[in-house]
């Protein structure tokens, strides 16, 4: 049977940092690691070697000590932040208010549901938690879920954000 470690655990055991790892998982060159509902999981015998191994531990740890000795962006590379979106559905249409950690990957879930032409407005560096506050602070506008009527507070929010100008067609 199996046993299964996360980056973190991963991390701890080779002596180096989380975003390590998950970078050599997302280039394929963790063995046997894969993403389960977004996040990695790391056989142990990967690591350990007191388990039937599915492949090259000092592969990977041999990755790891070139990309540090080359200074590599990715090793010592921050962990991915997330941020608040405002997605306006078609010209006219409502505000979307989300989080996510990857913005061009979202836009295109949501326009792939969605028969509107989608345009980010703004972003802001965030989490779950000012998602939440935003959605309290525009609840005037709420409509239903996340999306929001595009007018009102939350108007004049994202045009001081953007320093948008008054006057002409509204087409943000």
């Amino acid at each position: 049977m199996t046993t299964w470690l996360t980056p973190s655990e991963a991390a701890a055991a080779l002596k180096i940092p989380v975003s390590t790892v998950t970078y050599l998982c997302r280039k394929n060159r963790m063995p046997g690691a894969h993403s389960v509902s977004g996040k990695w999981r790391i056989p142990r015998s990967t690591i350990h070697h007191d388990e039937p191994s599915v492949g090259g531990v000092e592969q990977s740890a041999a990755m790891a000590a070139k990309l540090k000795a080359a200074g590599h962006p990715s090793y010592n590379h921050p962990p991915p932040t997330s941020v608040v979106y405002f997605i306006r559905a078609g010209v006219n249409g409502p505000v979307k208010i989300g989080v996510t950690r990857n913005l061009k990957h979202r836009l295109e879930i949501l326009g792939a549901g969605n028969h509107h032409e989608l345009k980010c407005l703004h972003t802001i560096d965030g989490t779950v938690e000012l998602e939440r506050a935003m959605h309290r602070r525009f609840e005037q506008q709420h409509i239903r879920g996340e999306w929001f009527r595009y007018e009102g507070e939350l108007r004049s929010f994202i045009r001081a954000s953007r320093g948008t100008k008054r006057g002409g067609a509204d087409t943000e």
